[in-house]
């Protein structure tokens, strides 16, 4: 039977293309470690080590998908340590800090030296390897009580040389502090001060280059809080460092803590004087805060000077910001006296304090001889102090124009001298020229 039905039309040679479906490879590990240790096996140099990985099947060595197995493998020697189990059944590998650091090999330093260059390299040429070395050291720190003493020991020189290599971040030491257990039964702060005191006396860093690592990896803003909770007081914290000859950590902490009082401190201040409270009250306050914080008294007088005024409500005209500045201390002189008196040395440093607060605005480089007057007046600043300041005790900053203004102190001061009781009018007159002669300058 015929039919007139004409054939569809077709396009002739054309593939159609079938999708690919995504390959699932099942998870290998042993596959991995066993490929990467024999490369290492041949050669741990890197210039040989990456030729030979790259001539590896990449599903055998996929570091993306093993990269916490990878570090595993330097750091315990692939026994599962870094991955928060370990297998007692397997030794280390040979090329790991557990390996070198259980078989006490006489050339630990250089070995250690070698693993460090190579992971170097890796992270150099794979960057996303280093969140897999963060992990791996977190989970190490966390799982720290669960090894055995000698891999404790293995772990915290591996962290050392890691953070001296520059390869791990101290910030991976923060860990420590978040593991409750770890806190309260005092491994954090010993874990912390073990590897601080690797990277001082195996590695041979200088302690102040050691606290700069720890502070830029924000560790020390929290290092009370590696302590247990019973143990955290200054007495105990300064013992703790300080048996370990660790002294430059006490002192740099202490001043940074006395930086953050001294900030809330003049805050405080500010708040007093705003409040319009009477000066006594404000002076007792002061002294409470001196003694609980051991402040010293050139840091005091420092930080009321600036508190005093940072309190005015500045104009936007110079000549009464100047006027604004003189009132004020004339107002809060008092202020100083209890603090000052007796203090030779540090009333020189408030010069040089104030004398830079002058230098540092313009609008105030008039305002040095009248703000050192009123404090002289009040005996917060002595005759004695202000003439060691014009011979030789001046910084550099605006240095002539300051000792200038002073000149006309430093005369009077010189013709008190040769005064007896009975010349008290002609002093009186020889302070009022010292006014006017200040009043001179800053009309000018």
């Amino acid at each position: 039977m015929t039919t007139n039905k004409k054939a569809l039309p077709s396009l002739a040679g054309v593939r159609h293309r079938v999708r690919k479906r995504q390959r699932v490879i099942a998870a290998d590990p042993d596959k991995f470690i066993s490929t990467l240790c024999s490369v290492l096996d041949q050669t741990m140099d890197p210039d040989q080590v990456f030729p030979l990985i790259d001539r590896q099947n990449e599903d055998d060595l996929d570091f993306h998908r093993y990269g916490d197995i990878f570090f595993d493998v330097f750091i315990s020697g692939g026994i599962g340590a870094c991955l928060g189990h370990v297998d007692p059944t397997k030794e280390p590998y040979k090329y790991s800090f557990y390996f070198i650091h259980k078989s006490q090999a006489p050339n630990a330093r250089e070995q250690y030296d070698e693993i460090i260059e190579l992971l170097r390299q890796f992270i150099r040429r794979k960057p996303y390897l280093e969140k897999y070395l963060k992990q791996d050291i977190e989970m190490l720190l966390n799982s720290f009580l669960l090894l055995d003493p000698i891999y404790q020991e293995a772990t915290t020189t591996a962290a050392a040389y890691l953070i001296g290599g520059k390869i791990l971040r101290p910030d991976a030491l923060n860990s420590l502090r978040k593991n409750d257990s770890n806190v309260a039964s005092g491994q954090a702060i010993s874990i912390l001060s073990t590897i601080i005191c690797k990277l001082q006396n195996d590695l041979k860093f200088d302690i102040q280059v050691i606290i700069k690592m720890f502070k830029d990896g924000h560790v020390f803003k929290h290092l009370m809080d590696f302590f247990p909770p019973q143990k955290r007081t200054k007495e105990h914290f300064t013992e703790h460092f300080n048996s370990l000859n660790l002294n430059a950590i006490v002192v740099v902490t202490q001043k940074t803590a006395t930086k953050e009082t001294i900030s809330e401190l003049h805050d405080q201040i500010v708040h007093l004087i705003e409040d319009e409270l009477d000066e006594k009250k404000i002076i007792e306050e002061l002294t409470e805060e001196q003694v609980e914080n051991s402040f010293t008294t050139s840091d005091m007088l420092k930080t009321i000077f600036s508190s005093v005024m940072d309190a005015v409500d500045w104009s936007t005209k110079s000549q009464q910001q100047t006027e604004q500045a003189i009132q004020q201390i004339e107002d809060y002189a008092g202020l100083f006296v209890p603090f000052a008196a007796g203090h030779e040395k540090d009333q020189l440093q408030f010069m040089n304090d104030i004398q830079q607060w002058c230098y540092d605005r313009s609008t105030q480089a008039k305002s040095f001889l009248p703000i050192i007057r009123a404090l002289y007046f009040v005996d917060a600043i002595e005759e004695d102090v202000i003439i060691e300041w014009y011979k030789r005790g001046a910084t550099t900053r605006g240095k002539e124009l300051f000792k200038g203004q002073i000149e006309p102190m430093i005369q009077w001061f010189a013709l008190a001298e040769e005064m007896t009781p009975e010349e008290a009018k002609e002093m009186d007159e020889a302070r009022i020229a010292i006014d006017e002669d200040s009043g001179e300058e800053e009309a000018s």
